[in-house]
């Protein structure tokens, strides 16, 4: 990687950094404090995952950014408008949708039938960077590539550049991004983002920030 060269953070938006759902659906669902914004005239409410604004502004600051939902691109579009202020969006190395997921069918423990799992492959990235970068030299590899998304599936290919994620569902007194990016920090300096753990809780984290 090249000095100052930022590492790449790829972030999903359902379950990660937003909840969304059916106002329809809303009816069999508890959730405590009101919606943030409404997308297609109303029909779908969304709320932003509590300490996300603080997350984006600081990981804008220290890490390359790339979006990869696997929802349609409208929509993708139309999040983002919303939790992402104009002076960042800017910074957005890429906006990936459904079409660059990897659609698999797999076989659910002894049943006869497959079910549909969707894969997010960081290697299609890999492959895209390097192709448009000068000397054929990727600046995103498997080494500064990390991705936060709440759908272990979806990254069963890269698991050591995964930080899992719980997924939100509107609880107002999550704390995730705050762990998440107290992950993040201490990832800056590592040479290899696959050799630390990323499965820790916030006590720990802040332990090992203490030290």
């Amino acid at each position: 990687m090249a000095i100052n060269q930022k590492k790449l953070l790829v972030l999903d938006l359902d379950g990660t950094l937003i909840f969304a759902e059916e106002k329809v659906e809303l009816i069999y669902m508890q959730v405590e404090q009101r919606h943030d914004f409404e997308l297609e005239d109303g029909s779908i409410l969304v709320w932003k995952r509590p300490d996300i604004d603080e997350f984006l502004e600081w990981c804008f600051e220290h890490y390359d950014i790339g979006i990869w939902s696997a929802s349609g691109s409208e929509y993708v579009h139309s999040v983002l408008s919303h939790i992402i202020p104009g002076h960042l969006r800017a910074k957005v190395k890429f906006i990936w949708t459904s079409t660059r997921c990897t659609r698999k069918y797999q076989q659910r423990g002894l049943d006869t039938y497959s079910v549909p799992i969707t894969l997010k492959k960081l290697k299609k990235i890999w492959r895209r960077n390097r192709s448009h970068s000068p000397n054929s030299v990727a600046i995103y590899n498997r080494r500064n590539t990390l991705i936060v998304d709440d759908t272990p599936v979806t990254y069963r290919t890269n698991y050591g550049n995964a930080i899992p994620i719980i997924s939100y569902t509107g609880n107002s007194k999550d704390s995730e991004l705050k762990r998440i990016k107290n992950l993040l920090d201490l990832l800056l300096s590592s040479n290899d983002v696959r050799t630390m753990n990323k499965r820790v809780s916030v006590e720990n984290v802040n332990k090992i920030l203490l030290k």
